[in-house]
């Protein structure tokens, strides 16, 4: 079975109302106040498999370390 797995961790999306907690959601790389969003998608289907979420602050690739997204060896070739 030949896997095909698209997956995107790049999505930011900017807070425009900020509450008391803002510090948790500011990135200094973009100097604003946003989340983060990290989706696996099926490259056939276009169907979502599997999303995650967190504040600005954390980047990406710890992002993708704390989902355990395990992506199959045949797939990664694909890419």
């Amino acid at each position: 079975m030949k896997l095909s797995l698209l997956i995107r961790v790049k999505h930011k999306k900017r807070i425009k109302n900020r509450n008391n907690k803002q510090k948790n959601f500011y990135s200094g790389k973009k100097r604003r106040h946003t989340l983060n969003s990290q989706l696996v998608v099926d490259k056939k289907t276009k169907q979502v498999i599997y999303t995650a979420c967190t504040n600005g602050k954390r980047h990406d690739f710890r992002l993708f370390k704390k989902s355990a997204t395990k992506i199959h060896p045949r797939s990664a070739r694909d890419y």
